[in-house]
Parts: C-alpha cells; structure tokens; sequence
C-alpha cells in the first residue's frame, strides 16, 4: 500500500505546499494570463499534477493515472451533471421568459436602491444557486440578472464572487463536505458540522463587508438593518441546518430562509432614497414579458428548491445505491497526516 508522503521537499511543510500549488498555478497563469482556452488550461493542469505526484510525491506510476482516471469519472457523474441541470434550467427560465420576468419583479417590487438589490440578489438569491447548483453557476446566473438591472459587468462579476464565499463549503448539496470526508476518512457529518460553527460568523460580516466596498461606510450606515437581517438569519438557519438538520441542505435552507425574511422585512423598512444608487432610468422602461407575470420569475427557482430538499430528505440517491471498488486503486492508498515516510 502507497503511503502518501506529507512534506517530501527537504521536509518542509513550505517548500511541499509551494510545490503542491504548482497545478493550480499553471492553471491560473493559462486563463488568465495566457488566456489559453479553459480545456488546454485544465489540461497543463493535470500533467503537472501527474509529474509531481510520480517525481516528487513518488507515487506509482500506475496508481497516479488510476487516480486520474478515477477523479475524471468522478467529476463527470456526481458533480457535472449538476452543473447541466443547472444550465438547462437557467436556459428554460430565458426561453420561456421566466428570467426576464424574474428581472421585471426585482424592478418592480424591490426598493430602487442597486445596495438592496445586491444584496437581495448577490447574497440571498446567490446563495441559493450556490447551495443547489453550485459550480459557478450561480456566478454566472447572479452576474447576469445584476447586469441586466444596471450593474457594470466588472461590479457584478466581482461581488457575486465575494459573496459567494458564505456558501461555498456547503455548495451543490454539501459536495466539498461530502468529497472531504471521502477523502480524509473522516465522517462527512462531524466535518458538515465543524464547518457550520465557524462559517456563520463570516456570513454575518460579509454583507457589511462588500457593502463597504461598493458603496462605502456611508452605505453601510444607510442601510445597516438590512444587513443586519440578511446576514444575522443566513449565519443562524447556517448553523442550525449544518449541526442539527443535514450538511447537503445547509445552503439551500439557509439562503431560503435569508431571502424569505430579508424580502419580509423589506415590506416594513426601506431605506431613504438615494439617487447615487438608484437604478438607472432607462433599466426601469421595461415592458411586460408578454404572457408572463413578474411573480412567475420565482417559479424555476422555487420548482427547483422543493424538489432538492424532497430529494435529500427523503435519500433518493440512496436507492438502490451501490459502491464499485475502482480496479487497481481500491485500498492501495494512504492517506494519513501521521506519517512523513513511506
């Protein structure tokens, strides 16, 4: 059995971690510097992951490509397919119109502040995509509709970026949480639940943080009380969901429960009006979605919500589940933070 090696440069936990982030370095500096496309990017990647492990980390030649292969299959099943999902039911909601009509009730039934909005949607809604889809995906989708309601494209990539930091441990029902456990042998519910006990408290700041950054201290000021309830009940339903409920639905509770009492408490207080942040003239001129009521822009959403907390509960994936041993690879692994030598 191949004991995986903890620092095998000159036995520094520094120079192996410098060396262990090389792969991602790679892919960094191909995306974004090189602008290589993201296939060729991922691809380096991988070749310098496999040199490593068999050069450095002296892996077995034949269990660092089963690894490979093994980790592609993985990606592939249990995680992409998510991502599909998610595209396909962003795509429905544009072609029947529910995207636009989802826009159309932000405009019409939330305050004319681009600071709620944001955090309306870049927080709450953001971490709702986040806990079921995950992946980006809610990056993408979020982006979009903060776009499309005025937001620079710069603006909007980058807050829905930093407010996704709450959610993500607990992204795409628990997977990061769920892939831990596999991999430390750790069980995944102890893991879910340490988690869900340090990752409120960042959630609760981090509605006051990006409100710094995009509107400054004096926007914090004007509009503390949402912030306040956005962040206070997202950190709280967190914790309780991840320590007493289930891990996987830690996101999507959550932020349901952040959107459903941050839009309540928008029906007893708004903030004064600012024109600095008020949403642009033109953005407002949009016609009706022709056969297409606002509130219809909820359903996709909603639709998608029940039926992932149905499913977990009730451990569909479960049924008739089956674990297949990966030939060559099954128990020929150690991984273990106790040992440095083979």
């Amino acid at each position: 059995m191949f004991k995986q090696l903890i620092m095998p440069v000159e036995g520094s936990l520094g120079l192996s971690f410098l060396v262990a982030a090389l792969p991602i370095l790679v892919v960094l500096v191909l995306l974004g510097i090189m602008r290589r496309a993201a296939w060729q990017a991922a691809l380096a990647g991988l070749v310098v992951v496999v040199v490593i492990a068999i050069a450095v980390w002296q892996m077995p030649v034949g269990l660092a490509f089963d690894s490979a292969a093994n980790g592609a299959v993985f990606a592939l099943w249990p995680i992409m397919w998510i991502v599909i999902s998610a595209l396909l039911l962003y795509n429905i909601a544009v072609v029947s119109g529910r995207f636009d009509a989802f826009r159309a009730w932000v405009l019409a039934y939330l305050p004319n502040d681009r600071r709620v909005v944001l955090v309306v949607l870049g927080f709450c809604f953001g971490a709702l995509l986040e806990g079921i889809a995950g992946f980006g995906t809610p990056v993408a989708i979020v982006s979009s509709l903060l776009i499309t309601v005025g937001f620079a494209p710069l603006e909007a990539l980058v807050f829905t970026l930093i407010f996704d930091t709450a959610p993500v441990a607990f992204g795409a029902l628990g997977v990061p949480v769920t892939v831990l456990g596999a991999v430390t042998g750790l069980p995944a519910g102890t893991l879910g639940q340490m988690i869900g006990r340090q990752l409120p408290v960042m959630a609760f700041i981090l509605p006051f943080y990006v409100m710094a950054l995009f509107g400054g201290w004096r926007s914090v000021r004007a509009i503390w009380p949402i912030l306040l309830v956005a962040g206070g009940s997202f950190a709280i339903t967190q914790f309780l969901t991840s320590n007493y409920i289930d891990y996987a639905l830690t996101d999507v509770l959550a932020s349901l429960g952040s959107l459903i009492i941050t839009l309540g408490f928008l029906q007893i207080w708004r903030p004064a009006p600012d024109e600095q942040f008020s949403i642009d003239a033109t953005v407002l001129k949009i016609e009706r979605v022709s056969g297409v009521s606002p509130w219809q822009g909820w359903l996709p959403w909603a639709i998608v919500s029940i039926v992932v907390v149905a499913w977990t509960s009730f451990k569909v994936a479960l049924i008739g589940q089956k674990a297949i041993p990966w030939p060559g690879l099954d128990k020929a692994i150690s991984i273990t933070f106790y040992h440095d030598k083979p």
